[in-house]
């Protein structure tokens, strides 16, 4: 939403569309049935890279595992043959947590591969039907924020999450800081170090390099605020990505935004940025324009004489002939 109402200052219409995660927006970029598109890293495929462009890690998407307290719980490894949700089919969680377990050892039960996500898993997680839950999303989702809260359950650290972020790739290692939750009760009563994908906004590569130089200055506005888990100005980046930087994203982060943006509109700036492609072919034809012109006046002020030069030869003989 804050995409639309930014572009939508420069007469950009942004139509929004609602999906279950990562795997679907990509499924959508893929198919052309989206142009740009939040997808989590660390889930590109070789063909995905292909076809899709990053134009800038945008915020961490921490990967939340909360247990419930009297299961015992001290490892990932743990939960191999417990009742735990990891969402849906298409959901970036499911394929993060599929990711995990793999590093872990395939020896995983299917009860711990349940489907239930969302605020239904966090409930079924609360009356116990559930012995875990994992979600990617951001700690103000309303079923994390739930879970937080909650006494009975508690947050599962990962001890190793550097290692984690060497071997998968658009991972990075973020810490839930004492006290960030409540200050008031002190929660957490200590640093929880989590390991976390790092959203980023993605497009078909062959979206206009204008409107990816305006999501580019949008997400600055949007994204470079400080964060429960990056100070201030770390985000938008063009590091943490799974997909090649667009050639625009690159120019962008090389050089900035446009000289020319600072001091014009978006469709003034755009123009001019871009009319320097033809000034090439208009110099190519101004430089033997320029040549043939003096020899061009030359021939005009001399066809002025040209012209009158037989009436002139004329008047002079009938001149010379004339008797007074």
């Amino acid at each position: 939403e804050a995409y639309r109402d930014r572009l939508a200052e420069n007469d950009i219409e942004v139509e929004i569309l609602e999906t279950r995660g990562s795997l679907e927006n990509i499924q959508l970029l893929e198919s052309d049935k989206a142009d740009i598109g939040f997808v989590q890293g660390g889930l590109a495929s070789e063909v995905d890279r292909e076809a899709l462009r990053s134009l800038a890690g945008v915020f961490h998407e921490p990967f939340w595992v909360f247990v419930r307290a009297e299961a015992g719980v001290q490892d990932f490894g743990d939960l191999r043959d417990m009742r735990f949700a990891i969402g849906p089919e298409g959901s970036g969680t499911r394929a993060l947590a599929l990711q995990m377990q793999e590093i872990w050892g395939d020896d995983w039960s299917e009860s711990a591969r349940r489907a239930e996500s969302g605020p239904a898993a966090a409930s079924a997680l609360v009356a116990g039907d559930l012995d875990a839950v994992a979600y990617s999303a951001s700690m103000d989702a309303p079923y994390v924020e739930r879970l937080l809260a909650n006494q009975e359950v508690t947050l599962l650290p990962f001890d190793r999450a550097p290692a984690l972020a060497r071997r998968t790739r658009a991972l990075d290692p973020v810490t839930l800081y004492r006290g960030i939750v409540s200050f008031e009760d002190d929660y957490p009563v200590a640093d929880v170090p989590l390991i976390a994908s790092v959203a980023q906004l993605s497009i078909r590569k062959e979206l206009h390099p204008a409107i990816q130089a305006l999501l580019l200055e949008a997400s600055e506005d949007i994204h470079s605020g400080n964060s429960a888990f990056a100070d201030a100005g770390a985000f938008p980046a063009p590091k943490l990505v799974d997909m090649p930087l667009s050639n625009e994203a690159e120019r962008y982060w090389k050089n900035g935004p446009s000289f020319l943006r600072n001091y014009f509109s978006f469709q003034v700036a755009n123009f001019l940025d871009r009319a320097w492609v033809f000034l090439i072919p208009l110099i190519t034809l101004l430089i033997p324009l320029i040549r043939v012109a003096p020899p061009i006046y030359r021939w005009r002020v001399r066809r002025k004489i040209y012209v009158w030069y037989s009436d002139l030869r004329e008047l002079e003989a009938r001149g010379r002939e004339a008797d007074s």
